[in-house]
Formats: structure tokens, sequence, C-alpha cells
């Protein structure tokens, strides 16, 4: 196991009970989401946003989910705020990766080529990426090519649309290119879900029917 590490399993009865709850459903479970809104290069919030995130971690190997993601933070210009927070993702992804779980974190903040060359230098295999296309145009970035320097960190995806420099709207009314986008995903050789993110709107349940339409669809 990674320096540091302790397992502490979750409560056995709650999570006999959520294991049943999944299978009686028929589900799969692709992903599970754990984020407190702080990110990791913040002091203030560094230490708890770790234990919160450990915790799913081991929440999401003892439901036999491979995946946890969440949204870093804005990649500071401070030297020890840079250093502090790419330690706690260090440890984040060593205890995942002994776990058999990727740490993913959400595309957006940055640029991919800048988040490429972040993970990288962490180097911990077990961070990876969620790429949500609709985050990187709201950003003006480019999130076709994006895919090709995240490519072997992408674990997980987010089926999101956007206008540049507007609001999330549903799948196909936005700049999100959902053609290129899916052919990249499969040139890059990833072979996850779809997953649809619908934040806003008053009619999210038939949007997101919709959604799951206008995939289907796709070439």
């Amino acid at each position: 196991p990674p320096p540091g590490y302790h397992y502490r399993p979750n409560p056995l009865p709650t999570l006999a009970f959520s294991r049943a709850v999944v299978k009686k459903s028929g589900l799969k479970l692709f992903a599970l989401c754990s984020d407190r809104g702080k990110g990791f290069f913040s002091a203030d919030a560094r230490a708890a946003n770790v234990e919160f995130t450990m915790a799913a971690v081991r929440l999401a190997a003892d439901l036999g989910t491979g995946v946890v993601t969440s949204h870093i933070g804005h990649v500071p210009e401070d030297a020890g705020e840079l250093s502090a927070g790419k330690k706690a993702l260090y440890e984040i992804g060593e205890h995942a990766k002994y776990l058999g779980v990727t740490f993913a974190t959400e595309t957006g903040p940055e640029d991919p080529p800048a988040l490429a060359a972040l993970l990288n230098s962490i180097g911990s295999e077990g961070l990876g990426v969620n790429y949500d296309p609709a985050n990187l145009v709201g950003n003006g970035f480019d999130h076709i090519e994006g895919v090709r320097h995240l490519a072997k960190r992408i674990k997980h995806t987010h089926a999101k649309d956007r206008k540049r420099g507007g609001p999330e709207v549903p799948l196909g009314e936005g700049d999100v290119d959902f053609p290129k986008w899916t052919s990249a995903l499969r040139a890059a050789g990833y072979e996850g879900p779809l997953t649809i993110e619908r934040e806003g709107g008053e009619d999210r349940v038939g949007e997101i029917r919709r959604a799951v339409e206008f995939l289907r669809k796709l070439p």
C-alpha cells in the first residue's frame, strides 16, 4: 500500500444495502462523483477535501466502481500552493491505484495540454481525466484537439453542451461538435460511457431523454 495508507472500510450494513439496491435495479455504476467544490490547492480546504475524497475512493472500490470524478480546482501560480496540491493529488492517486480505482479530474479550468502536463508532473497512475467538452468550450479551449492531449488519461466523460461564452444548453443546441468529439474519443481508444450531464433547465428529465436519442443517432 502507499505510504500513510490506512484502510477504513465503509459501514457494512449501509454498504450491503447499497450493493443490494444496485443489483436489484439492474444498473451498472460507471463512476461516483466526489466534489465538495473546494479543490486541492487551497490550504483552508485541502485536508478536509483529501479525507472526503479518500472515503469516496474507498466507497467506489467497495461498490465495484472503477472511477471517482471531481474538480481539482484552479492550478495556482504560487509555487507553495502548487506543490502542496500536487502532493495531495499524488496521495489520492496512489490510494486509488492501490484499490483499483482511478481518480479523474474534470476538464475545464485549464486547457488540455496544461492539464496533461500537470498530471504527468504528479506522476501517479491512479490519476485520470473526466473529459467534459462543454466546460472546455465555455472557457475557449479546443475540445476536439484536447482529446489527443489527454487520450491516455480519459477514464470518463460528460456528454454536455454549451454555447461559447454562454450558458449550458441541451445537447445539440450548443457549440460542442459531438460527431467530431465522439470520433476523437474512439480514435483515442476510449470505450467508456458518455454520461449525460444537465445542470440547468426546467425539464431536465425530458432533456436527458432527448439527449439519449441525440447520442444514439450519432455516427
